[in-house]
């Protein structure tokens, strides 16, 4: 097939030239070669004949005539001018004509070459050419016929005026015919020519665009003629003939997948209005996972979709343009974080702005003490992984506790989305160092949220006169009793906070968080859990608005810190159970348990008797927190309670680390 297919092309350069013609000329040019190869192979025939019939005169005419061809066609070769060519080709082709008339053939049968004369040579020479030509040889034909002795034997008048009666319509016909040929194929190749330049045009805004353009069928198959961009937003060379489906199959989540499929459909369908169908485009906004150097990666694709209709108005492809939309969908998720952040500033600005500035800074100092300890906890190598997610869970409690007893719900609910995570790593089995790592995210996460309220402080206190020495130590009161009022109100129940002898002066500043953690842990716990609400006190003969008793006092070598309630105590049983239920003590030893032992199960981490968890709630973390605190001051508590008649939490801190020294 190779060496046919060569064959053809060498064949083809021999009957056209290098150079640039149009397609008529073309036409006339593969004319000149036919009738050229012809009349040489006919006119060797002759010679041939003449030769072996003795005829030598012939032999060199008709061989004279063969040369004479080969010189026009290599004029041609060279000059390029098939005018010429072909007006040279007619001259020679009007004396051969003249010469067959004269020889006049067998019963005068040549004079039948004349007809197609007026036909050759206007085609070869062009029309006006063509009609000179023709008409000198009518006339001399004429002249022949009716002046030459011989041919005006030979044929009757009669036949002789019919013959060039015949001729002058053949010759009339042929330019009719040739102006009418030449007027279509003009028209033909001006059409090809407006739609190779509109293919043209085509192809470069296909080329240069910046966006995937394709059609697809109703099976959805990828059609001929797609924008260059296609093959890079699809990741796919020559997508033609494949289906679009298919190509998405891997790209998107399965579920938008399913509801492509789907979508496509419906336009096909027509019963679906296309303002709709646009409306509800599943791919306008869609996420696609690319391979970039073998790695897979998120971008976004905007797919939009435009009918295309048959003749008959039925939809039968669909145009769709393709947009990467990668950095706008990522510069909007910014500016949306950028202004979720604003919006969150400005509330905690609010927020802030209605507190206290000391209580607040407070709370920075006690929250950035906190993290400074967790931060070493979590670099502490030969703590279990899992002791450190309690005590970092009972941080975040602490913080988001007193986050909350400020009204920064923002920061309290943040706070409590990290407990979630760290509950998590603590329920898991056997946590790694993933789970660390995590965990070191969430408390870098923690100190990013607390700097910004500290540098939003510290635009306020620039505002204000009010300096950052001298604590006032009557904050921490203060503190008790919002924590405790939030916790009634919350609640749906009435309390009233009593210090006794509480003199924060005695507390040194080292101890105060300590302390103040233990308190606001206990009070809110006797809040939820020990003051009844005001119905069922009322049931009781209690006051509708229940007490909590703060009291300090000095025994011994020790500071005592009371925290009395007189709700409804505790329930040893409903505790017990809580610890079955836990997994803190063992069915088997239930039974064997003394109240102490009962009781002390209050203080594991996760055990509550609440059964759910909220904002507030600690997941059973508060108690424990007390208890860590507690150690950390050195000291030892004491539980005591009276079913229906109230609880007391007696804190034992030695004096000496509690009370404040003196200054020197």
């Amino acid at each position: 097939m190779s060496a046919i297919s060569n064959l053809i092309k060498w064949f083809y350069h021999i009957i056209i030239p290098q150079g640039k013609f149009d397609e008529e000329q073309k036409r006339r040019i593969i004319t000149l070669h036919g009738i050229s190869f012809l009349g040489i192979l006919v006119l060797s025939i002759f010679t041939i004949n003449d030769i072996f019939s003795g005829l030598p005169a012939f032999a060199i005419v008709t061989g004279s005539t063969i040369l004479i061809v080969i010189a026009i066609l290599a004029y041609f070769r060279i000059s390029k001018n098939i005018d010429l060519a072909g007006t040279a080709i007619s001259i020679l082709m009007f004396a051969l004509y003249a010469y067959l008339v004269i020889d006049f053939g067998d019963n005068g049968s040549a004079i039948m070459w004349i007809f197609t004369y007026p036909i050759i040579a206007n085609f070869l020479a062009g029309v006006s050419m063509g009609s000179i030509l023709s008409t000198v040889f009518i006339l001399t034909l004429g002249s022949m016929l009716f002046l030459h002795p011989t041919l005006r034997d030979g044929f009757a008048l009669g036949f002789s005026i019919r013959a060039i009666g015949s001729y002058l319509v053949v010759f009339l016909f042929s330019v009719i015919y040739e102006r009418a040929r030449i007027s279509a194929h003009k028209n033909l190749d001006d059409a090809r020519r407006n739609l190779a330049e509109a293919k043209s045009y085509t192809d470069t805004i296909l080329g240069s665009v910046n966006e995937g353009l394709f059609l697809i069928d109703k099976n959805f198959i990828i059609q001929q003629g797609y924008s260059d961009f296609t093959e890079t937003l699809l990741a796919e060379e020559s997508p033609e003939g494949k289906s679009f489906l298919d190509i998405m199959r891997h790209k998107v989540d399965p579920n938008l997948y399913a509801s492509i499929s789907d979508y496509l459909a419906m336009w096909f369908q027509g019963k679906v209005n296309p303002t709709l169908l646009a409306e509800i485009n599943p791919l306008e906004r869609a996420a696609i996972i690319m391979k970039k150097d073998g790695i897979p990666e998120e971008v976004f694709y905007s797919f939009l979709f435009y009918p295309v209709n048959d003749t008959d108005g039925n939809i039968n492809q669909l145009l769709i343009t393709v947009k990467d939309i990668t950095e706008e969908v990522r510069l909007a998720r910014k500016l949306e974080a950028e202004e979720a952040k604003k919006a969150r500033e400005m509330e905690e600005l609010f927020q802030i702005i209605h507190v206290d500035a000391d209580i607040m800074r407070e709370f920075i100092t006690d929250a950035e003490e906190e993290l400074e300890y967790a931060n070493k906890l979590l670099k502490d190598t030969r703590v279990a992984n899992k002791s450190v997610f309690i005590e970092l869970f009972q941080s975040i409690h602490a913080i988001k506790g007193n986050a909350l007893l400020l009204g920064l719900e923002k920061v309290g609910q943040s706070l409590h989305k990290t407990e979630e995570k760290i509950k998590e790593l603590i329920e898991s089995n056997n946590p790694g160092w993933d789970a660390m790592l995590d965990c070191t995210l969430l408390i870098r996460q923690v100190s990013m949220e607390i700097n910004t309220i500290k540098e939003l402080i510290n635009k306020i206190m620039t505002f204000q006169s009010k300096t950052l020495e001298g604590v006032d130590k009557g904050l921490l009161p203060r503190a008790i009793v919002n924590s405790a009022e939030k916790e009634a109100e919350r609640n749906g129940k009435k309390v009233e906070i009593v210090f006794k002898n509480f003199d924060t002066a005695r507390i040194a500043e080292k101890d105060r968080r300590h302390i103040k953690d233990i308190l606001i842990q206990l009070v809110r716990n006797a809040v939820a859990h020990g003051i009844e609400k005001p119905e069922e006190r009322a049931l009781s003969n209690k006051k509708e608005k229940g007490t909590i008793e703060i009291s300090m006092e000095k025994e011994g070598e020790n500071t005592v810190i009371r925290i009395k309630d007189d709700g409804r105590g505790l329930d040893l049983e409903q505790i017990k159970q809580k610890a079955l239920e836990k997994g803190i003590i063992k069915t088997d030893q239930s039974d064997s348990l003394s109240p102490s032992q009962i009781l002390g199960c209050i203080f594991n981490p996760g055990f509550s008797t609440s059964s759910t968890a909220d904002l507030t709630s600690g997941r059973g973390m508060g108690m424990s927190l007390v208890k860590k605190r507690v150690q950390q001051l050195k000291g030892n508590l004491k539980l005591s309670y009276k079913k229906g008649e109230g609880t007391c939490f007696s804190i034992f801190i030695p004096t000496a680390v509690t009370e404040k020294q003196p200054a020197k």
